[in-house]
């Protein structure tokens, strides 16, 4: 079960877990090379003897909301209202997934408007992570099983693992734990889950928190989100591995990076994975000031369009041809400096400036097909 304490409506808590299943938990979580993170005491017990005034008169000094119960208020103080709380998942459904992964039983297939894990590993057994998807929309350039691109994907996590492990090990210091990575727009989980499954476990790589933001994450007493469902299965799988914590707005991880920036450090890489809507706001420098570390990697990926579709009426136009694009960005005051920007073509990446420089070699040249229009007219 798990208890999302930064989202709509109030939460059951669940039962403690054994302390021969913590034990075991944890075994097995360092023996895959999980990074467990030093975990702090429970901040909420300082607050306990502060009334709701007070309470409220320190959270306006931190420019933080005010509504809300006095249990609410101490969650808010002591920076875990956004935190995401799981019980971890037993040995053996582990064991499961990485069964069903190295005997190539991890088929994915598209389920309405995503691209999902298979739900059940075989035997009756359910797929503890059938709620995680990728986008599904067969327009996209991005969609895992269009034709010429389906490489795509799995190229970019294998790219970005590199580049974070090149990148944290470059700026990391004596202060952080571990890396501080933040991803937008980040739908059902599944990219996320892959790239940081693969940097805890066959890199060793230490990662203390991972912010996700979509939203998407909303729930109520009978119904929740999709995006909700998987971050559930996602917290699952890495409790005890980082720190997760959920925000449905950009604007309330700006407030609570600026008032716990202290405490919880600031991202060391942000990631867009198929998301464009986010690129105005990485582009902001207020996000860049509170959010970002000083040295901080952007990575994109999101499909681009080639051409605008002709005006008029008309079924049976051509869909419009599209791209994906990856894109490496780096903070530099205030902004995010491009460093490198490919775009897929023709089952590889090539740099933008080569891919337009064959476009215009391609292109006809215009007194060509003026001359035999006019050898059709006349003739």
């Amino acid at each position: 079960m798990v208890k999302v304490s930064a989202l709509l409506g109030s939460t059951r808590s669940v039962a403690c877990v054994g302390l021969a299943t913590f034990t075991a938990n944890r075994f097995f979580a360092t023996s895959w090379g999980f990074a467990l993170p030093r975990r702090p005491l429970n901040e909420e017990v300082k607050f306990q003897d502060l009334t709701v005034r007070s309470l409220r008169e320190r959270l306006q000094a931190l420019h933080l909301p005010l509504s809300g119960s006095g249990d609410v208020l101490r969650q808010r103080l002591a920076g875990a209202e956004h935190r995401v709380e799981a019980t971890a998942l037993s040995k053996r459904r582990r064991q499961r997934v990485r069964w069903a992964q190295e005997q190539q039983y991890w088929n994915l297939s598209r389920q309405g408007w995503y691209v999902r894990p298979p739900p059940s590993l075989g035997r009756g057994s359910r797929n503890p992570l059938c709620e995680l998807g990728e986008c599904g929309d067969t327009a996209c350039a991005l969609y895992r099983f269009r034709a010429g691109c389906e490489g795509v994907r799995s190229d970019f996590v294998n790219f970005c693992a590199e580049q974070i492990e090149d990148h944290f090990w470059q700026v990391k210091s004596r202060h952080d734990e571990g890396l501080v990575y933040c991803t937008l727009g980040c739908g059902c989980l599944y990219f996320d889950w892959e790239l940081l499954d693969r940097l805890a476990t066959s890199a060793r790589f230490p990662i203390d928190q991972v912010w996700v933001v979509d939203r998407a994450f909303w729930k109520n007493a009978t119904v929740a989100s999709d995006e909700f469902k998987a971050l559930a299965a996602f917290s699952q799988w890495f409790a005890g591995t980082f720190d997760l914590h959920a925000f449905r707005t950009v604007r309330s991880l700006k407030r609570w990076c600026s008032a716990f920036s202290g405490q919880f450090g600031r991202a060391h890489v942000v990631m867009e994975c198929d998301s464009v809507q986010t690129h105005a706001l990485t582009d902001d420098s207020s996000f860049c000031q509170t959010v970002l570390h000083e040295e901080a990697l952007s990575l994109q990926i999101f499909s681009q369009r080639l051409a605008h579709r002709r005006p008029g009426p008309g079924r049976r136009r051509a869909p419009v041809p599209v791209a994906p694009v990856r894109c490496v960005r780096r903070r530099k005051e205030d902004s995010l400096e491009t460093l490198q920007r490919d775009q897929w073509t023709s089952g590889a990446w090539m740099p933008d400036y080569l891919v337009d420089f064959m476009r215009e070699d391609d292109q006809e040249d215009p007194a060509d097909w003026i001359a035999e229009d006019l050898q059709r007219r006349y003739r």
